[in-house]
């Protein structure tokens, strides 16, 4: 009720005053039949995955959540067009968050990536590069002549390639 005419009226509105809006997005997905990210990411089979070959349930914001395995370029590209979706309601950036990636009180060592070949630390550190960079490529593909505002909680070498690093956590 607050935004009868969506995101992107407001986000229009607000430009025009010189103002930006840069909402915050985490890499856990909701786990839950009928959502439409989550059925699309499952069908695709994109998540880490627990030692038992199914995907790894994180406790999060909104609740059991599903997280992308950004090890794997296939999974990146998935991510990159929901990103470029993301652009498409007017949004000039974005803040991703919770990239550690932060399973709530879940043991993380139970996330296994590259289909659940690898355990979790071999890749932890560079889960947060992973989300940058697909997020990256989804606004490039939406705004090809426009450098996208990234800010990460998280980053590894290279980060700065694909985003600011937000150390607010730290």
């Amino acid at each position: 009720t607050a935004f009868p005419d969506g995101p992107k009226a407001t986000a229009d509105a607000l430009a025009k005053n010189g103002r930006r809006i840069v909402p915050i997005i985490d890499p856990g997905v909701k786990s839950d039949p009928g959502y439409s990210v989550y059925d699309d990411g499952s069908e695709k089979n994109v998540w880490c995955q627990n030692p038992e070959g199914n995907p790894y349930i994180g406790l999060v914001w909104p609740g059991e959540t599903v997280f992308p395995d950004f090890t794997l370029g296939r999974v990146r590209d998935w991510w990159s067009e929901y990103a470029a979706k993301f652009r498409t309601l007017g949004y000039a950036g974005c803040w991703i968050d919770m990239n550690d990636p932060s399973t709530g009180p879940v043991d993380p060592y139970g996330m296994r990536f590259g289909q659940g070949t690898e355990p979790h630390e071999a890749h932890r550190n560079q889960y947060g590069l992973g989300m940058q960079m697909a997020t990256h490529a989804g606004f490039l593909a939406h705004s090809p002549n426009e450098r996208p505002f990234i800010l990460s909680r998280s980053g590894y070498t290279g980060s700065s390639q694909y985003a600011a690093i937000w150390t607010g956590d730290n």
